[in-house]
Parts: C-alpha cells; sequence; structure tokens
C-alpha cells in the first residue's frame, strides 16, 4: 500500500482551520498545528492530493512524498525480473538524454498521461479494477516507479510512450 505524507510550513490559524474543518477536536487541532513543519500522512492519494491543493498557495511551503511499501514475492533463482543488465543501464540512460527530463518532470509527464481522456492510462497489474497507478520515486536506484494505490503493485518501468506523448505536448521539436 501507498503512504502519502506532506509537510506544511505556514500560518498556525490556517493549520487550525484545515483540521478543525476535517473533524479534529479544537485541542487536538491545536497540537497537530503546533509543530514547524507540520506532517501530515495519507493513505489515499486523493485526500493527499487535496490537502497539497489546499496549500498550494502564497504563505505556505508544501513538500509532497509517497512511499510504496512492497517485497517482490518469491522467485526462482534466473527469473525476469533480475537487475538490469549493463546493456539495460546503457539504453535508460540513451532514453534519458534523449528525452531530457529530470525526476520533477517524469512525475509530472506521469500525472499529465493519467489525466489525459486520449490515452490508455496505467493500471495494477495485479487488478486493473484498481484505481490508477501513481508515481513515486525508488531511493535505492534514484528513479521513478509507479505504484498501484490499493496494493503492493510496484511498476518499475515508466512506459517510453509516457514521455514521448509528454514531450510530443511540452519540449519544442529541434
Amino acid at each position: 500500500m501507498a503512504k502519502f505524507k506532506v509537510e506544511i510550513e505556514g500560518p498556525f490559524m490556517e493549520l487550525y482551520r484545515y483540521f478543525r474543518e476535517k473533524g479534529y477536536g479544537i485541542k487536538e487541532s491545536k497540537e497537530l498545528a503546533k509543530p514547524k513543519p507540520v506532517v501530515i500522512e495519507f493513505d489515499e492519494f486523493e485526500t493527499f492530493s487535496e490537502c497539497v491543493k489546499e496549500f498550494h498557495r502564497p504563505g505556505f511551503v508544501v513538500n509532497g512524498s509517497a512511499d510504496f511499501e512492497h517485497k517482490l514475492p518469491d522467485m526462482p533463482i534466473g527469473n525476469a525480473f533480475a537487475d538490469p543488465d549493463e546493456e539495460e543501464l546503457n539504453i535508460r540512460d540513451l532514453l534519458t538524454k534523449e528525452f531530457h527530463l529530470n525526476n520533477v518532470e517524469i512525475i509530472n509527464a506521469i500525472l499529465f498521461w493519467q489525466k489525459s481522456e486520449d490515452v490508455k492510462h496505467l493500471t495494477c497489474g495485479n487488478d486493473s479494477n484498481h484505481r490508477l497507478l501513481v508515481p513515486g520515486i525508488d531511493t535505492e536506484n534514484d528513479t521513478i516507479v509507479l505504484g498501484c494505490q490499493d496494493c503492493d503493485y510496484i511498476e518499475e518501468k515508466v512506459p517510453d510512450a509516457v514521455l514521448e506523448y509528454y514531450n510530443s505536448k511540452f519540449k519544442p521539436e529541434k
């Protein structure tokens, strides 16, 4: 399952009001709004996204992150999911240079793809009825991964079509 976290710095009363509107008591809202930064954790992307939108305005500093808790199933040695070899790493580096996208742009490309109506959305490999995949960062490899919000499914490769689509819409031709 994915865990989403937002760190917010801003006026105490605005943060206090937010917690009160979300149903917290007076005392609890005061305690939650005190620390700098305020840290809020979510289990669902939708509520995480709403919170980021709420405070993405002047007077606030907002940092969001996602952590995908997962483990790979036990597989026999010699499986198809082995670590990438040198050729695969070279291809990845070449594609990164060709598309000239950093991690933030890749995340934006994924979000743009998932919100577009003229593409097939990226869905869970375990159950296509789950919510759409969301981007996250694999901190061990410093790569972008796609995670399911409803189970432990992780897609470790962003499809080239996502990056090409984003480039076609936002990157000028040379």
